[in-house]
């Protein structure tokens, strides 16, 4: 069954459901890796920011529905990049502490989370441009 071939209702529980469950999933366990309720309050607001510009978006017309939440995750991103430069001592150590074997460099660097950011933003940006050029 396609995605268009669903009801209105549950696409929209869909998307609802795949924006927010990796921000929230990732703001708890950051959480609990550095010991820091910062990340959970990121991941709520960002999912909260998420749903309210699905919400505002759902009816307009195409690319704004998949670039607006886009965006607003790529925004909830870059707020996780500013957290793991100030928490990422804390952060490095709860990732080792969980996982020796695991190396904690790449995924307490705020390098790793403005890239996942700025993909994202690239994501949602790119059909924009092509929308401009169909425009007369």
């Amino acid at each position: 069954m396609a995605f268009r071939e669903l009801s209105q209702d549950t696409r929209w529980r869909l998307a609802v459901a795949a924006g927010c469950a990796p921000v929230l999933i990732l703001g708890f366990a950051a959480s609990a890796l550095a010991n820091r309720l910062a990340f959970l309050v990121v991941a709520v607001a960002a999912a909260l920011i998420y749903v309210l510009v699905l919400h505002r978006t759902w009816a307009r017309p195409a690319p704004w529905p998949r670039t607006a939440p886009r965006l607003a995750l790529a925004l909830a991103f870059g707020a996780g990049a500013v957290l793991v430069a100030l928490y990422r001592e804390a952060l490095a150590l709860g990732i080792a502490a969980l996982a020796p074997s695991f190396e904690p460099a790449l995924w307490a660097a705020p390098a790793t989370w403005a890239l996942l950011a700025a993909a994202l933003a690239l994501d949602a940006v790119i059909p924009l441009f092509s929308l401009a050029r169909r425009s007369p």
